[in-house]
């Protein structure tokens, strides 16, 4: 497990929206199911609309802020990869390489 450091209004905010869960998604919709991407994606390009901000404006933008801020933070590389992209995981930094191909003897 990676610890990423949080601005402490970032924290604040994933606080208020897990409440006492200790489980489950962070961010639900207002009917209590799981934020889903498309949804996401709505409310961040609404307050960026609210904003000021006339640029095109999505999650994947979001993302790339993160890995920014973490790394002009001194966060190790591996570590922001690791926390930036959830299919990285134990498992795949330990899969072996696929077998070699046998080589044949000289003169077969």
């Amino acid at each position: 497990m990676v610890t990423i450091p949080l601005a402490p209004r970032t924290a604040r905010a994933i606080d208020l929206a897990t409440g006492e869960r200790c489980d489950g998604p962070i961010f639900l919709t207002a009917d209590g199911r799981r934020l889903d991407r498309h949804g996401a994606g709505r409310i961040v390009r609404r307050v960026a609309s609210r904003a000021g901000i006339s640029k095109n404006v999505g999650p994947h933008t979001l993302r790339h802020a993160f890995i920014t801020a973490a790394l002009d933070a001194g966060v190790p590389l591996r570590d922001v990869q690791e926390a930036a992209s959830p299919t990285v995981s134990d498992d795949v930094r330990s899969v072996p390489p696929p077998p070699q191909e046998p080589t044949s003897a000289p003169g077969s």
